[in-house]
């Protein structure tokens, strides 16, 4: 063979080994990326696969939710009637007597029935509501004739005060002449009993007038004793009381007597009958000189004193005056010193 066919065909082999060097180098280049992109596909169809069999479940089960909640309504509704034929089967069947049934939300009133037991309402509103519409609505009086009751009254106590008998104004005027000298005495509970049993027989203005200043002084009284005793528990041998101008040493004290000494002799006397200097004494021991309370309360105790002075009454009138004016007692209260309690 010739040079030039041996060169013609060693370079055809080369061209070959080249195509065939190229088509294996692009083979292997191609054959990854497609296998790439195959598999990417693939993930994503599965992915859009998976998403939509999720939404698809959620719709379905919203759809079942929506269909269980309609189908409950229609049987809560009607549940309530066949209650309501159940109870009027059970009151139908009742063998107590009882009012027909209203149509009304309102139930039977409690107390109106014979037996006594409550109605059977669901509405405790209409249970209040039907109590006023019924029982508490024919107890309430009619303005008008509350207005006629009063004025009726009112000029009954004017026309029984006018026509009080010789024999009532007589047992009256005895009456509180004895509670003022259960007060004079010192008696406080004997002549709240007798207060409380001339209530009754107060029935015109100029009487419940006189009644209430007596039970007011009583009041007042019962302050009085009460710091009476007081001051006396707790003195002690050997004190002085100022009594006016004079000074009296004390020998013994407690809340039941008290002794002094007096123009050199001892004197012992028990708290409830003291004299009338004395006893006012022990009572500033133990209130207020400043307080209109205690003027009030020592005024008291001068105007029911047995051995009491004009004097000490001007200056007992001085003192409920104060008390008058500072509003500590009523206003009418200067008319006990002149009370005699014979009806006018």
């Amino acid at each position: 063979m010739s040079s030039e066919s041996q060169a013609t065909v060693q370079t055809g082999r080369a061209l070959d080994h080249a195509l065939v060097g190229g088509q294996t180098t692009t083979t292997s280049h191609f054959n990854p990326t497609t296998r790439n992109r195959s598999r990417r596909k693939r993930d994503q169809t599965y992915l859009l696969t998976m998403g939509g069999c999720i939404l698809t479940l959620c719709c379905v089960l919203a759809v079942l939710y929506w269909m269980l909640n309609r189908a409950q309504q229609p049987s809560a509704l009607s549940n309530q009637p066949t209650s309501l034929v159940a109870q009027e089967s059970i009151s139908a069947g009742s063998t107590t007597t009882s009012p027909p049934a209203r149509r009304s939300r309102l139930p039977t009133v409690k107390g109106l029935e014979e037996d006594g037991s409550p109605p059977v309402t669901a509405d405790p509103d209409a249970v209040r509501y039907a109590g006023a519409d019924q029982s508490s609505m024919e107890q309430m009086p009619n303005p008008q004739a509350s207005i006629e009751r009063i004025s009726a009254e009112q000029g009954g106590t004017k026309s029984s005060a006018m026509t009080l008998s010789v024999e009532d104004r007589n047992r009256w005027f005895d009456l509180l002449t004895e509670i003022r000298e259960q007060l004079r005495s010192g008696e406080l509970n004997q002549a709240e009993v007798l207060i409380l049993s001339a209530e009754p027989a107060a029935v015109s203005q100029q009487q419940q007038a006189q009644l209430a200043r007596i039970k007011s002084i009583l009041m007042l009284l019962k302050s009085y004793h009460q710091a009476v005793q007081d001051a006396a528990s707790g003195l002690s041998a050997g004190q002085t009381l100022q009594i006016g101008s004079r000074l009296v040493a004390v020998v013994q004290a407690d809340s039941q007597l008290i002794a002094v000494r007096v123009d050199g002799k001892n004197q012992t006397y028990p708290i409830g009958k003291l004299p009338l200097r004395l006893s006012i004494a022990l009572a500033e021991l133990s209130l207020s000189l400043d307080d209109p309370n205690a003027l009030a309360i020592k005024a008291a105790h001068v105007s029911v004193s047995a051995d009491t002075s004009p004097e000490l009454l001007e200056k007992a009138r001085k003192w409920m005056q104060a008390a008058i004016d500072a509003r500590v007692v009523p206003s009418d209260m200067m008319a006990f010193f002149e009370d005699d309690y014979r009806l006018g």
